[in-house]
């Protein structure tokens, strides 16, 4: 006969499986948490690229009304943004890159609100790891009476480069 003494207590085999269990679980919930706290940066780094982004096509509508002597600086020259108009941004030699290939033209917002030349490789430090880049072209058929603005503010995380786009066009009127 068997004693009772011995069934009462818990076998190593049911510890094993419930430390086992027990490790899954928090395992699971670590990576929730991580999961969850790696979309919320995502969502804030969205949201405040989106509002730079944002930001600028306000500036240069602003400056466009206002069209202030001296905001716009293209090609070393200074002038108001009706200025704009007469430069056709569709050709390489007024809006080449850095290579010397046909190109838009790249221009960055200056503080306060202005724009100002720069090329390809250079981008507008925003903070916390974001950078904005502000393209005006037009083409054969719009130069002259539309400008296209695009404005692209970039960020780089753990899962690669991102990028918040807008674009507006600007009518001569």
């Amino acid at each position: 006969m068997i004693s009772r003494k011995f069934s009462t207590g818990q076998s190593l085999i049911e510890v094993v499986i419930v430390l086992g269990i027990t490790v899954v679980v928090v395992v699971a919930l670590v990576i929730v948490v991580l999961t969850s706290l790696k979309n919320a940066k995502f969502a804030q780094n969205q949201a405040r690229a989106t509002k730079y982004a944002q930001e600028a096509l306000e500036q240069i509508k602003a400056i466009r009304d206002r069209d202030e002597e001296g905001k716009i600086v293209f090609q070393d020259a200074t002038f108001n943004f009706s200025g704009l108009w007469d430069i056709n941004m569709s050709k390489s030699l007024q809006c080449a890159s850095i290579d010397g290939r046909d190109g838009p033209c790249y221009f960055k917002m200056e503080t306060p609100p202005a724009l100002a030349e720069a090329d390809i490789s250079q981008f507008e430090d925003m903070g916390e790891g974001l950078s904005r880049q502000i393209i005006i072209s037009d083409t054969e058929e719009t130069y002259g009476k539309e400008k296209k603005i695009n404005v692209r503010v970039f960020w780089e995380d753990s899962a690669g480069k991102h990028e918040s786009n807008l674009q507006t066009v600007l009518t001569h009127y």
